[in-house]
């Protein structure tokens, strides 16, 4: 007993350094990001962004097949020989080169389908980064692997910032929508070279003879399910794109990274820290659950403080952080904010999934989930572009509880637990979301940098008001417990 405490302990502190690492990585990572969105925005026009957006949402199913589900089945395996993990590399990789090939292949169609010739060109472009996504896929499942996730951010952050620095060098070139491929295919080839130095390998021969059946029983559900999430998740830029033009999508394109930039620096690394870590628990239940009970709690309260400060206050931080000229995007980014707030909460159950090997029940749950998610994205077209919003945002707000249902059905795990922790989190982060809106629209006309930053202490009082309540204190206290570990 007495070392099932000491390893527990372990895991627990191994687990909070590298959030530690990966925390400060994702910070800086944000903040170039952020920079990338509102300095991007300024230089280039609605219809640039979505160009590129309207190809990115058709060809981008490319990365995830170049993944087949390896990178997670890499993570998550007790045990994998240095031959495995050479075999792994180079099936990534011709995946990659593959579809590399098959993405230029099927530029006419793409350009058919939406109507313009000028999408086949950008298509022809963003192909080769197909290929350097393959070749970089298990250099990073190496690390998360082995937890050294310090690495891993360093690698992330040079590449994104000399990605970033191409894209605005030549935006002043004046190279419009070829400025966001060039940050594309920069910070790919960065990518690739610095995560292949900080894992420290070259790879060998493939070899015929190495077993890698127990590898793809684990990645071949993961990877058809995350074929069927990624169609599912970009039908609404491929509806937009098809039916409305590039102006809707860039417009549509900028709110969404204007929410899933920052969203992503703290779900991203969780769930990459939770798939390595709860991996390593699966044959204690309750430290199972317990893991995953903390981590739930630590992932959805700043996803969902955040998402209800940008719903308050969209007008204003589109006039910030974008300019005027993108008023038009702030009702985009509201909806957005609220469906991606509600994703969130649903996304520990994909932790259960992984760790425990139900590929086949997260499957099934993904096909169900998909077809909610287009019928209400097709019913709102009907109302135009932020129809399309709107049904993307009302089908995560029915979706989340009925995915941490079913997750606790095939797991056996009470996760009843996380449906109240999340209710109770919705309801702490709806009343400093009611009080910034308050401030906002009571200061309509002032300028954005005042108004900013005075909702933003309004947000932060009402989450500190909250605090009277015991209920809430028990989750404060469990975020600052996370955050002594991790500062520890």
């Amino acid at each position: 007993m007495q070392e099932q405490v000491s390893e527990t302990a372990d895991l627990g502190r191994s687990a909070a350094r590298n959030a530690a690492h990966t925390l400060g990585g994702q910070a800086a990572k944000f903040t170039l990001q952020l920079a990338s969105v509102v300095v991007l925005a300024r230089l280039l026009s609605e219809e640039d962004f979505g160009l590129v957006g309207m190809v990115l949402a058709i060809i981008g199913i490319g990365h995830i097949i170049k993944d087949f589900g390896l990178a997670s089945a890499a993570i998550q395996a007790r045990d994998l020989t240095r031959s495995q993990r050479d075999n792994l590399f180079w099936l990534n990789a011709g995946a990659g080169l593959v579809m590399a090939g098959l993405a230029a292949a099927c530029a006419p169609l793409v350009m058919s389908f939406y109507g313009r010739e000028d999408v086949g060109v950008i298509v022809l472009w963003l192909a080769p980064s197909l290929l350097l996504a393959g070749m970089t896929t298990q250099y990073r499942a190496d690390l998360a692997r082995r937890l050294r996730l310090g690495r891993a951010a360093i690698a992330e952050l040079s590449s994104t910032a000399l990605g970033f620095a191409a894209g605005v060098v030549t935006a002043f070139m004046g190279w419009g929508p070829g400025a966001l491929i060039a940050q594309q295919l920069v910070g790919g080839v960065a990518g690739f070279i610095l995560f292949g130095l900080f894992a420290g390998w070259i790879p060998g021969l493939y070899r015929w003879r190495e077993p890698m059946r127990p590898l793809f029983g684990v990645g071949i559900p993961l990877f058809v399910t995350q074929i069927v999430t990624y169609i599912a998740s970009n039908a609404d830029s491929v509806i937009i794109g098809r039916f409305f033009g590039p102006v809707p999508v860039g417009l549509y394109n900028r709110g969404l990274q204007l929410v899933r930039v920052p969203m992503t620096q703290v779900r991203g690394p969780l769930d990459t820290l939770s798939l390595s870590v709860l991996s390593k628990v699966t044959d204690s239940p309750e430290r199972f659950l317990s893991f995953v009970r903390r981590g739930h709690i630590v992932m959805i309260y700043p996803l969902l403080a955040l998402a209800g400060g940008l719903i308050a206050a969209a007008p204003v931080v589109i006039d910030l952080a974008l300019g005027p000229r993108w008023a038009g995007a702030a009702v985009y980014v509201q909806l957005i904010a609220l469906g991606e707030a509600m994703n969130s909460l649903a996304s520990a159950g994909g932790w259960i999934y992984a760790s425990k090997g139900l590929g086949l029940a997260l499957l099934r749950f993904t096909l169900f989930s998909a077809f909610v998610r287009l019928l209400f994205l097709t019913a709102g077209a009907s109302f135009g572009p932020i129809g399309v919003a709107a049904g993307f945002a009302v089908a995560q707000c029915v979706l989340w509880p009925v995915s941490l249902w079913w997750i606790g059905r095939v797991s056996r795990l009470p996760t009843g637990v996380m449906i109240r922790a999340a209710l109770r989190s919705i309801l702490v982060c709806a009343v400093p979301a009611v009080g910034t809106w308050c401030v906002v629209s009571v200061t309509a006309g002032w300028s954005s940098v005042v108004t900013v930053p005075l909702a933003i202490v309004v947000h932060l009082m009402g989450f500190a008001l909250m605090a009277f309540l015991p209920w809430v204190r028990q989750d404060y206290r469990t975020l600052y417990e996370t955050a002594r570990m991790v500062r520890r």
